[in-house]
């Protein structure tokens, strides 16, 4: 049963309504959520499922590896254990590498506090490469991210007024 019958059954045994009264309530459900589709998100926003946030943080640095190797540098992931994804270094510099993906338009981005530490480091320099516009698919069960669109902050510096708190930890005194 697809998701649609499924409402459309919860509405007539919840109600008491008749057919016609629960198809009305149903494609009211459609419009409204083809208008939130319409609107476009332009942040990046949370995902829950971790499998697909994975499929698109890879998809990511997969762009990333990739456009830092055509300019000549030696790419190291870092992701592991550092603040920062890519190491990338040539003959003239050395710079850290923030990859961040989204499907949305890449507008707004999450950054934890060590990336801001990290970037506002003044010995170093980082860059903030965004991928949006990634588009992901399932397969056999899978994630695959593919395509997405460039988005290359060189010496990314984040400022106060650019950071918006999404999250606090509250320490709970006795």
């Amino acid at each position: 049963m697809n998701p649609n019958a499924q409402l459309e059954e919860i509405y007539t045994w919840k109600n008491g309504i008749n057919e016609r009264e629960a198809g009305r309530i149903q494609n009211t459900y459609k419009s409204g959520r083809d208008r939130i589709k319409s609107i476009g998100a332009k942040g990046q926003g949370r995902l829950v499922d971790s499998e697909k946030k994975k499929a698109i943080e890879f998809r990511a640095m997969e762009v990333a590896i990739e456009y830092y190797k055509e300019k000549g540098f030696q790419v190291t992931d870092t992701s592991s254990n550092n603040p920062y994804d890519l190491y990338c270094e040539n003959d003239l510099v050395a710079k850290k590498v923030e990859a961040k993906g989204t499907q949305s338009q890449g507008e707004t981005v999450n950054v934890t506090y060590n990336e801001v530490k990290s970037a506002n480091d003044p010995n170093s320099i980082t860059d903030l490469f965004i991928v949006a516009k990634i588009s992901v698919t399932r397969n056999e069960g899978k994630f695959e991210a593919t395509g997405g669109v460039k988005k290359l902050i060189e010496n990314w510096r984040p400022e106060s007024a650019q950071l918006n708190p999404t999250a606090y930890t509250y320490i709970v005194s006795k």
